[in-house]
């Protein structure tokens, strides 16, 4: 995977982005929102774009082409003493799974540190046994509190 490339998000990636989100929420039945609609996607890329501080959305590329996406956001933990990088979405298209995209995606997120990150949250559906084993590998846990959650 020699031209694998994360970079930020371009408005000309919009074609792209918003089929993979629609997958990623289609696909993953064990969301707590449901379904995902445009206008939540464009809120969240126009926040994303126009308050970096929120978080970022990044598109994974080889030679042109893009093969998937993560977006990030952040807190303050006191518990970690620092930065909780969250990994909100990640989806790596069908036809690119399996070859090693993800991990070169973590490897290079944990290099980095851009953010000064202590640590790394991310959501995965419970039953998705294959993916939990993945994110396993790359060392995350299940916390041992239990995360709720209300709307606002």
């Amino acid at each position: 995977m020699q031209n694998l490339i994360f970079r930020a998000y371009r408005e000309s990636d919009f074609n792209e982005l918003e089929p993979m989100i629609l997958e990623l929420y289609a696909d993953d039945n064990a969301t707590t929102v449901g379904s995902m609609t445009q206008e939540q996607i464009i809120r969240t890329i126009k926040t994303m774009t126009t308050q970096p501080e929120v978080g970022s959305i990044l598109v994974f590329e080889i030679e042109g082409q893009t093969v998937g996406y993560a977006i990030l956001t952040w807190f303050w933990s006191n518990e970690f003493g620092g930065r909780m990088l969250i990994i909100d979405e990640l989806l790596v298209k069908k036809s690119w799974r399996n070859q090693g995209i993800a991990s070169r995606f973590f490897e290079w997120r944990f290099a980095e540190r851009r953010y000064g990150e202590m640590a790394y949250e991310l959501e995965v559906g419970a039953k998705k046994e294959d993916t939990i084993r993945f994110y396993e590998k790359q060392g995350f846990k299940p916390f041992k509190t239990k995360h709720l959650f209300r709307k606002a």
